[in-house]
């Protein structure tokens, strides 16, 4: 996915650079995640991955910065430990969409507004409602 200059497109710890010490810090709430190898995934990536600063998070513009996508460097993340960037707190920038979300419901449930990790895109979910309402007022009116 990426962005306009292919940051993220591929795993990497892309905001090491930018918060290297306190005083040239570009985040609001540092912590751990700043020192992990994340990537950005498509918006149906799950954001229940884990707790902490390894939580997926969705972020403006339909994308997940998900961390647990990638495959971490106890190396890098070890340069964050005992300092500010210590906590293990997570992701929660200006960039992070913080609208209601809106998980998967489960495959038992069918209905047309099944928002899955396919996002109901699936011409299936809604054929087979339409299938099972038919099916039921068959059987109802006869």
């Amino acid at each position: 996915v990426g962005d306009s200059d292919s940051v993220a497109a591929t795993c990497g710890a892309w905001d090491m650079a930018t918060c290297s010490s306190a005083a040239n810090c570009s985040f609001s709430n540092p912590g751990k995640w700043v020192c992990q190898n994340w990537c950005y995934a498509g918006w149906q990536c799950s954001t229940s991955s884990s707790s902490g600063s390894l939580q997926n998070v969705r972020i403006k513009g339909k994308v997940v910065k998900a961390y647990s996508a990638c495959e971490q460097d106890t190396a890098l993340i070890a340069q964050c430990e005992g300092d500010f960037r210590s906590a293990d707190t997570t992701y929660a920038e200006s960039d992070v969409d913080d609208r209601v979300k809106v998980e998967h419901l489960g495959p038992s449930y069918l209905t047309p507004g099944n928002l899955g990790p396919d996002e109901a895109g699936n011409a299936v979910i809604p054929t087979m409602y339409t299938a099972c309402v038919i099916t039921l007022c068959s059987m109802i009116l006869i």
